[in-house]
């Protein structure tokens, strides 16, 4: 981090311990501006923008950071669709599923999102992979429930129907 990023950042720290969270907010986006490269630093910005009500900001701040690392991808991207509505929003969790291909809570908020916009046979879709997820987890209650929801997602489906 360079030594001006480093001066904002400090600054931004005695800002939001006097409860000034907009002049935090500022500072820390001016050492992201100075610092771009740095993903704890645009992840505190972030959360900081998130946290004072800029959603915009937030959403801009936290879709830098899949770029960084696999470690900020599927985090980056589950935050940024908290943010985002429609179309947008399940694209990012399409993003955050496959960026953590093992981990189940984003492809069970995927398929809520899908479900929430209308879109039952990609929510059905997704409840398979959702299934043989938590089934590979050891699970095999939840993927048994998982199967459930794919058969009344798309009932008419015979391949679903089998499952």
């Amino acid at each position: 981090m360079t030594e001006a990023a480093q001066a904002l950042t400090r600054l931004a720290e005695l800002a939001l311990a006097g409860a000034n969270a907009d002049a935090a907010g500022a500072l820390y986006v001016a050492a992201v501006a100075l610092n771009p490269a740095d993903p704890d630093l645009t992840s505190r910005a972030a959360d900081l923008a998130r946290a004072r009500g800029d959603r915009e900001e937030a959403r801009t701040l936290y879709l830098r950071l899949p770029d960084f690392s696999a470690d900020h991808r599927a985090p980056a991207l589950l935050a940024a669709a908290e943010l985002s509505t429609g179309l947008a929003r399940t694209d990012l969790l399409r993003g955050a599923a496959s960026a953590a291909p093992a981990d189940a809570a984003p492809r069970r908020r995927l398929v809520q999102a899908l479900i929430s916009a209308g879109q039952a046979p990609q929510a059905a879709a997704e409840s398979i992979a959702l299934a043989s997820l938590i089934e590979q987890k050891g699970n095999p209650e939840g993927a048994q429930e998982a199967r459930a929801q794919v058969r009344r997602l798309d009932p008419f489906n015979p391949g679903l129907a089998s499952r």
